[in-house]
């Protein structure tokens, strides 16, 4: 009998919103009244402050205030929210409207007298009230794609407290009548010797429509110990192709609620905190973004409202259990995840052969204490996978289920028996080797995956084997502990300790149970860094330092340095001096910044072109700011996540391109505009002050678009008849610098 998860979608037309703030805004722009994101998505390091109203890809509508109120502040910036308008509105809440291409005429002259005041682009100004009152439906400003890529409007509406919330519960109304889309489902184990299907590691199970507004997935989830689930799942609104994230969760088990998270609110002090709500570990693996449908020990978010923590545990009972999974929007657009999952220890399903002939080979199957309901038997191809040979369900509820195997089969090299319980639980696989199996003679080895108190050990073999593997540890000064150990694959096996064990280096051995023989073994030696008192990662080679303050974690941390071949990460033509330090494992979430600290050699030419990077898998190097000790030959900076660090030289200088003035050009007396073109290939422009832009001598406050890489100046007077000359200056953070020079004249 299969079990399965089953998604039920329902359409509720709630506003739940408008019950508890009755103030209705007017709508911000007359650009459209569709979002392209939502309040509290997903951003590397924060929470989404607003919502993002779609411009079409254009710039210029007219955005309006919301309410009565004045002007609080006005910013201009080439990066974050650009050029962004602050209004304090009469009910004592603050919005903000952000990416703006410009102001209405009076905010846009304060703006050009303060830049020409300080003689420079960036402007932050504060206002009393009464110094700039609007009214409801007043322009204030109009669209634009300031300090973004994309043109649309970044809206927020902050209490009197600066803290950020749902600008959806004020009342606006947008077309939306399609529910969310639940995509996949992870089994997470959150304790030493929790189990997920017979494995000690997370897994992810996709689900599959079956119906209009049905979802499954294909087996019931047998889990031990102390588990979380979360949901990778998106949300849309009619007439638009953009994903959302998801408004709020709920979790039942067996019909009893057992956790609510609802993003209405939270302060800017904890937006760090996306990570521990959503599964950073996850992302950075790159398995998706899931939310946690549990709170994590260290987790002080405001969004939960339930007083269990969502974790599955012994709690829970052993049998079987459903779960259903309420997804939501603003607007009540409502999905259902069902499902059911075992709460049972795993035991293996056992073999015996119980006999043979000329043509065929005769097994029996049956579990460990666990009766059977059905087995299926899978052969295996080197090259090709598996092919399926048959199944067979239990007769009369008995434990053991039979096969006869023709020995005349195509050349399997070993045979896997998938089991399930009468639960409707899968029963961990079980192997028959049949011959030598040289399709993974890349030798024996040990991973690692590292969760908040606990590792797994998972150590694969280079072929497959009838024999049971022991895995045991030893300490210095200390008696070998053999380890409870699961197989999870014909050539994979797992094993759990607890973080602490690793206080000191550890040998871990993988010996034949059977004979005793010595099949691999691995020293591991980690740092163990307290998250109460901080403490430091050292490269072997004494030429990396990682420094963790008492701050800087949400949990203690055990973690080593890799020394790893430069060619590695060579992208290109980039000059790599040092050694690439990698630190491992890298999906820790940081509460605060870790400092990087690194030496390179002491006879390294054209010093002040050096810098620290890190290396990402889509951008290649990326240049972080540092400070740079050239008497030690040290570089530092500051980081908030973990990653693989060098030191690399820029030698190259910038490229100005694309300017519109040629040099000796003849220009008629009319509105003066330049644009060009900025860009550097490694270690980059640091921001608009970086670049010199003067015209006869003078200092020209011009706009900087780091997306686009352009630079921009709009003279607001006709210039002079006569010979001019503009000067561009640019220099990158490894301090190459690039000039050009355009003459011309003006008739």
């Amino acid at each position: 009998m299969k079990l399965r998860i089953i998604l039920f979608l329902t359409t509720v037309f709630l506003i739940e919103g408008e019950n508890l703030y009755a103030q209705q805004y007017q709508w911000p722009t007359n650009a459209s009244r569709a979002i392209t994101s939502t309040f509290s998505e997903f951003r590397p390091g924060h929470f989404h402050s607003g919502i993002d109203i779609k411009t079409w890809n254009r710039e210029g509508y007219r955005i309006f205030a919301v309410e009565d109120g004045y002007i609080s502040r006005i910013k201009v910036s080439p990066y974050g929210y650009g050029k962004v308008i602050y209004q304090k509105l009469s009910d004592g809440n603050t919005a903000v409207y952000a990416h703006l291409k410009g102001f209405n005429e009076e905010i846009e002259k304060v703006i050009r007298n303060e830049q020409r005041k300080r003689d420079k682009y960036r402007v932050d100004l504060y206002f009393k009230a009464g110094r700039y009152p609007v009214k409801r439906g007043d322009v204030i400003g109009i669209s634009g794609k300031s300090g973004t890529k994309h043109p649309h409007l970044h809206f927020e509406i902050r209490d009197a407290e600066n803290n950020p919330m749902n600008p959806l519960l004020f009342g606006f109304k947008i077309k939306d009548a399609i529910r969310p889309t639940p995509v996949k489902i992870a089994f997470i184990p959150l304790e030493h010797g929790a189990e997920v299907d017979g494995g000690f590691t997370e897994k992810t199970y996709r689900l599959h429509r079956v119906g209009r507004y049905t979802f499954e997935i294909e087996d019931t989830v047998q889990i031990f110990g102390m588990v979380g689930l979360a949901l990778s799942a998106y949300d849309m609104a009619n007439d638009v192709p953009n994903k959302y994230g998801i408004n709020s969760f709920r979790l039942k088990i067996d019909r009893v609620e057992y956790f609510k998270a609802s993003y209405e609110t939270f302060s800017f002090s904890d937006t760090r905190q996306i990570e521990v709500d959503r599964e950073y570990r996850l992302w950075r693996k790159g398995r998706g973004l899931f939310h946690s449908l549990y709170i994590k020990k260290y987790n002080t978010m405001p969004f939960y409202s339930h007083r269990s923590n969502g974790v599955l545990n012994s709690s829970v009972m052993p049998g079987a259990h459903s779960f259903e999974i309420e997804v939501s929007d603003y607007y009540g657009n409502r999905s259902t995840v069902k499902g059911v999952f075992v709460y049972d220890q795993s035991r293996p399903m056992l073999y015996t052969i119980i006999g043979t002939s000329a043509d065929e080979m005769f097994l029996s199957f049956s579990g460990d204490g666990i009766p059977l309901s059905k087995v299926e038997l899978s052969g295996y191809i080197p090259g090709k996978g598996y092919l399926k040979i048959g199944e067979k369900n239990s007769l009369n509820n008995r434990n053991s289920i039979a096969f006869s195997i023709s020995r005349h089969l195509p050349e399997f090299t070993h045979i896997r028996a998938k089991g399930y319980s009468m639960l409707g639980a899968s029963v961990p696989n079980t192997y028959l080797k049949l011959r030598e199996d040289k399709e993974f003679e890349n030798g024996k080895s040990f991973k690692y995956e590292y969760y908040d108190d606990h590792l797994v050990i998972i150590y694969e073999h280079s072929e497959m084997i009838n024999d049971i593997i022991s895995l045991r540890i030893k300490r210095e000064e200390s008696e070998e502990t053999s380890l409870i150990v699961n197989r999870t694959g014909a050539y994979k096996y797992q094993a759990s300790i607890p973080l602490i064990v690793l206080t000191q280096p550890i040998i871990i051995r993988a010996l034949s149970y059977e004979t005793g023989e010595l099949l691999f073994e691995e020293k591991l030696e980690l740092s163990h860094i307290s998250q109460e008192s901080g403490g430091m990662l050292l490269s072997k080679d004494g030429n990396f330092m990682a420094q963790f303050d008492e701050k800087s974690l949400y949990t203690d941390y055990f973690g080593e340095v890799i020394i790893n071949e430069n060619a590695t990460y060579n992208d290109g033509d980039n000059d790599i001096i040092s050694s690439v330090y990698q630190i491992s494992p890298a999906y820790q979430p940081m509460k605060e910044v870790v400092k990087i600290l690194l030496r390179y050699p002491k006879n390294t030419e054209d010093k002040e072109k050096l810098g620290i990077y890190y290396h990402d898998s889509k951008k290649g190097w990326v240049f972080l700011k540092n400070e740079h000790d050239t008497t030690m030959g040290v570089l530092s900076t500051k980081v908030l996540s973990l990653e693989s660090f060098a030191v690399l030289k820029d030698s190259k200088p910038p490229k100005i391109e694309r300017l519109n003035i040629v040099d000796g050009a003849v220009i008629e007396q009319s509105e003066f505009t330049i644009s060009v073109k900025i860009s550097d290939n490694l270690s980059g422009i640091e921001d608009e002050r970086s670049i010199i832009m003067e015209l006869d001598g003078k200092n020209l406050i011009f706009e900087w678009h780091p997306a686009s890489k352009t630079a921009s100046y709009e003279s607001i007077v006709l210039l002079e008849k006569g010979k001019h000359k503009l000067l561009i200056s640019v220099i990158d953070n490894a301090n190459n610098r690039s000039v050009k020079i355009r003459n011309f004249i003006i008739r």
